[in-house]
């Protein structure tokens, strides 16, 4: 997680970050093994095959996922895998057109941690590649909700290497002022927390950013930034998607 950077920081690229240094790759810590089948909107975004973020379809051809994904990592050669359970085989692959990022998305606090990835084929929407139900503008993220995360990313603080077969973990989300205590650091509008505090163990670490975070079946959150990973003292931080709805539409007519 981070000291005002991304939690995702591509592991996959250089040199990953120290161990005790905010990374923008999370991935999931303490979790269980997922079947796509109940996540069928998550996907794995990859540099010439090589997973290094997650993302989430909002329809056939238009995928979202966290701009510090794109703009601290690979920015060309860009594919997404859909459907598949194991982040190298299987399912659906398609080339990315194009992105585009928040044009106030800020690389000091991480508000507004949000791009969107044209397909340049659609992917065939079917039981295990369906769009995410999201929320509707303004919508309030509730305290100590059921929060589940998915992804391929690392299952402990400092792993770069990741996991092929997707993970699954739930958390509760954290008021504000308690998260805003607890990492000193802005959080704003357009972002909310999760995590056990005091408790530790569960959470989305290095390789999981960008990934869906989701409430009854409604991806609520992008995986976003945090400190290390599943420490007790620190929960992760996700760009709320509510915040964020009438840019999704603005840009992609989702």
């Amino acid at each position: 997680m981070i000291s005002a950077i991304d939690r995702d920081e591509v592991y996959t690229r250089a040199a990953p970050a120290p161990l005790d240094e905010t990374n923008p790759n999370l991935g999931i810590v303490g979790g269980h093994n997922a079947d796509i089948i109940n996540y069928p909107w998550q996907i794995s975004l990859q540099h010439r095959g090589s997973h290094f973020c997650g993302g989430f379809l909002i329809s056939n051809k238009w995928v979202v996922t966290a701009a510090h994904c794109l703009l601290s990592g690979y920015r060309t050669n860009l594919n997404i895998r859909a459907g598949s359970s194991n982040r190298n085989s299987g399912g659906q692959t398609a080339n990315v057109k194009r992105y585009i990022t928040h044009p106030q998305y800020s690389t000091t606090t991480l508000t507004n941690d949000i791009a969107l990835l044209e397909l340049s084929t659609p992917i065939t929407l079917n039981q295990s590649a369906k769009a995410a139900k999201l929320p509707v503008a303004g919508q309030v993220v509730p305290d100590n909700a059921q929060l589940t995360i998915t992804g391929w990313g690392a299952t402990r603080a400092g792993d770069n290497a990741g996991v092929n077969f997707l993970q699954e973990v739930t958390i509760p989300t954290v008021n504000r002022n308690v998260c805003r205590n607890a990492l000193g650091s802005t959080i704003t509008n357009t972002m909310f927390c999760a995590g056990l505090i005091g408790v530790g163990g569960k959470d989305s670490c290095q390789g999981d950013s960008g990934g869906p975070a989701v409430i009854k079946g409604e991806v609520v959150g992008i995986v976003s930034w945090g400190i290390s990973c599943a420490e007790p003292s620190y929960p992760g931080v996700y760009a709320k998607v509510s915040a964020l709805r009438n840019w999704i539409y603005q840009n992609s007519g989702i």
